[in-house]
């Protein structure tokens, strides 16, 4: 399961599963508000929009969908929410692993496993650009930098790319990780970088140099990694368990333990008031 937290509405969450559905939930009534059918396989990535009332989904089913709100139908509950396909995007071949929305808000990147990602108007819904990984290999994970600039991702192969987005060249490659990279994330000034992959392994990168500035072994891989807005805590979802560390020197600070699956997404509220987490045990916990 994807999950993703309303920006200005943060009882709202989005949700995306193998049933092919993306949901949105309320925190506050504890219900399901709203089911976003389409896609024809399992929901591999969701998104609400910083600033519209736009929904963004990717799927197994290789398409990227956008999704506007229509309005509610007679008979419907109270709080009800409808959304319809305003878009599909069927640019790649194989499975959309994760999008990224760009800081201006006007453009998001998906990342797939037909060896590419690319660069998607969201007004038009064209595809401005799509670029191949140099060794053909499946792309497990991307991410915008927080200036809109460069981009970051991740592969089966190991390796972590960041390009610049104009000339769409690669501008550096780090090595280290002995396995797929599983996740990354930009920290919120933009000069941190944290990877996780399949060996175990949770390293941070200095951009500035670039340089690893640490590296952590754990007991399992982690999954998803999360930066709350500040850049203070960073969140990691291993195993059936969530890790919070300090963002600048991956001090582990606590452990939350209560799902009965692998947590398979996390995101933190705002001012890092709350996560939220998914797992394969079909559950969707808040953490204060």
């Amino acid at each position: 399961m994807c999950l993703d937290i309303h920006p200005k509405q943060q009882h709202l969450s989005l949700t995306g599963g193998a049933d092919h559905n993306a949901i949105i939930f309320d925190r506050n009534t504890e219900k399901k508000i709203s089911t976003l059918v389409g896609h024809t396989k399992e929901v591999t990535c969701c998104r609400f929009h910083t600033l519209q009332d736009l929904l963004i989904t990717g799927s197994a089913d290789s398409t990227l969908r956008l999704w506007t709100p229509t309005p509610p139908n007679e008979g419907d509950p109270p709080n009800h929410l409808s959304y319809k396909t305003s878009h599909i995007i069927s640019r790649h071949k194989a499975d959309v692993v994760q999008i990224s929305l760009h800081a201006s808000h006007e453009f998001i990147v998906s990342a797939s496993r037909d060896f590419t990602w690319a660069f998607h108007s969201l007004e038009t819904a064209k595809t401005l650009l799509q670029v191949v990984e140099p060794d053909q290999s499946p792309l497990t994970c991307a991410m915008l930098h927080p200036d809109g600039l460069i981009l970051a991702t991740g592969t089966d192969a190991n390796l972590i790319r960041i390009w610049d987005l104009k000339s769409q060249k690669n501008m550096a490659t780090f090595q280290g990780h002995k396995e797929a990279i599983t996740d990354l994330r930009f920290s919120e000034n933009g000069y941190y970088l944290a990877t996780a992959a399949l060996d175990n392994q949770l390293k941070l990168w200095d951009l500035r140099g670039p340089k690893n500035i640490h590296s952590l072994k754990l007991d399992v891989p982690v999954k998803k990694l999360e930066y709350d807005y500040s850049g203070k805590y960073l969140a990691a979802a291993t195993g059936n368990e969530i890790r919070i560390f300090s963002g600048k020197h991956l001090e582990h600070l606590v452990t939350l333990d209560g799902h009965n699956g692998e947590v398979t997404d996390i995101k933190f509220g705002n001012d890092a008031l709350f996560l939220a987490s998914t797992s394969i045990d079909r559950t969707l916990r808040f953490w204060k």
